[in-house]
C-alpha cells in the first residue's frame, strides 16, 4: 500500500503548476503599470535635464515630452489601469486567429483525427497485454472512446446534411454526441476506482468483478449508450431544429433576463447549460483517470503507468482547446486543427 506522500505527489504536481502560472500573471500584472510610471519619470527628467543644458536654457525638452506623450500624470494613470493584455497586438492577433474559415478547419482536422485512430488501436492492444495489469473495466472505458468516435460520424453528417452546419452549431446533436466521451471516461473512473479500493484493502481485497471480467463495464456502457442514444432520437423524430437545446433546455432558465445584470447577449450557437456540464465533466473525469493512473503504477509496480499520465497530457488538453472553441462561439477556426493535432499526438504517445 502507498504512503500518503506517494498518494498526493500526483496532485502536488498539478497544484504546482497552477500555482506557478498564477503567480506569473499577477507578477506580470504589477510589473508593466509600474515599470511604465517609473519609465516615463526617466523619460521626463531626461527632457528637462536636456532643455536646461541647451543653449537657450528654454523649456522645449519638456515641451516635445508633452506634446508627445501628454501629461505624464494622464498618461502613468492610463497605464496604472491597464492591464498586460491591452499591450498585446489584439487586432492582429485575432486577423491571424480568424484567417481561415470554417470548411478550411475541417479540411485540416480530418487527416489528423483519422490518423489518431491507428495510434489508439495500438494502444488498446498494449493495454490488454497481461504483463501491464490492466483492470478488464479499465479496457472497456478506453475502448468506449472508439463508441463516441464513430457514433460522431453520421451525428456531423447529420448536421451537414440537414442544416448545412458544423455538429458543434447543432446543440441537440452536439451534446449527444459528447455525452458519449462522458460515458467513456466515467466508466474507465469507476473501474479504476474499484479496482484501487480492493487493491488497497479500502472495502475487500477480493478483486471486484469489473476488474476480472469485461461484462460489467460493457454492461454500464450498453445502459449509459441507449440514453445518450434516446438523447438524439427523440428530438429527430419531433422535428428538432437546428439550434433545439439538448435535454429540451432543461436548466438553461429562458424565462431570465440576464442582460440586466450585465451579461451579453449570446448568439444562437451557443452551448446551453446541459451541454456545457457534458463537457466540464469530461475534463473532470479525464483529469481523475489520469490520477488514478498515477496511483495504479505504484500499485501494481510498473512505472509505465505513470508515462501513460503523462502520454495522456495531450489527449486533456485537447478537450481544454474544445471547451475554448465553444467558449467563443465557434468563432475561432483554428482551434479546430489544432485539437485534432493534440488528439493525434496523444493517441501517439
Amino acid at each position: 500500500m502507498m504512503d500518503m506522500k506517494q498518494k498526493n505527489s500526483y496532485g502536488r504536481a498539478l497544484f504546482m503548476h497552477v500555482f506557478i502560472l498564477s503567480s506569473t500573471i499577477l507578477q506580470v500584472e504589477s510589473f508593466v503599470p509600474s515599470q511604465a510610471s517609473r519609465t516615463l519619470d526617466v523619460i521626463s527628467t531626461h527632457h528637462q535635464k536636456s532643455s536646461k543644458n541647451g543653449p537657450n536654457n528654454d523649456q522645449s525638452g519638456h515641451d516635445r515630452f508633452n506634446a508627445v506623450f501628454g501629461s505624464k500624470k494622464r498618461l502613468t494613470k492610463s497605464l496604472l489601469q491597464m492591464t498586460p493584455y491591452d499591450f498585446l497586438p489584439t487586432e492582429t492577433l485575432s486577423n491571424a486567429l480568424t484567417s481561415i474559415n470554417q470548411d478550411q478547419a475541417e479540411a485540416l482536422a480530418g487527416p489528423l483525427f483519422g490518423a489518431s485512430l491507428f495510434p489508439y488501436l495500438a494502444f488498446l492492444y498494449f493495454l490488454n497485454v497481461e504483463e501491464n495489469n490492466c483492470p478488464k473495466g479499465v479496457t472497456v472505458g478506453f475502448a468506449t472512446c472508439l463508441l463516441f468516435v464513430f457514433l460522431t460520424i453520421p451525428a456531423a453528417i447529420a448536421a451537414k446534411l440537414l442544416y448545412g452546419a458544423s455538429l458543434a452549431d447543432a446543440d441537440w446533436l452536439h451534446g449527444s454526441a459528447e455525452s458519449l466521451l462522458t460515458i467513456t471516461n466515467l466508466v474507465t473512473v469507476v473501474a479504476f476506482r474499484q479496482a484501487l479500493q480492493a487493491e488497497q484493502g479500502m472495502n475487500s481485497s477480493t478483486p471486484p468483478p469489473s476488474a476480472q471480467s469485461y461484462t460489467p463495464a460493457i454492461v454500464w456502457v450498453a445502459c449509459l449508450t441507449a440514453f445518450a442514444t434516446a438523447t438524439a432520437l427523440i428530438p429527430a423524430c419531433t422535428g428538432a431544429q437546428q439550434h433545439t437545446p439538448y435535454l429540451n433546455g432543461i436548466l438553461d432558465f429562458d424565462g431570465i433576463d440576464w442582460t440586466q445584470w450585465g451579461a451579453h447577449p449570446e448568439p444562437v450557437n451557443s452551448l446551453t447549460i446541459p451541454t456545457w456540464i457534458i463537457h466540464t465533466s469530461s475534463l473532470v473525469e479525464f483529469l481523475v483517470a489520469m490520477g488514478y493512473c498515477w496511483r495504479w503504477a505504484d500499485i501494481v509496480d510498473n512505472p509505465k503507468w505513470k508515462g501513460l499520465t503523462w502520454g495522456l497530457l495531450p489527449l486533456h488538453s485537447s478537450g481544454i482547446t474544445a471547451c475554448t472553441y465553444h467558449l467563443f462561439y465557434n468563432s475561432i477556426p483554428i482551434l479546430v486543427p489544432l485539437q485534432a493535432f493534440l488528439t493525434c499526438v496523444g493517441n501517439t504517445t
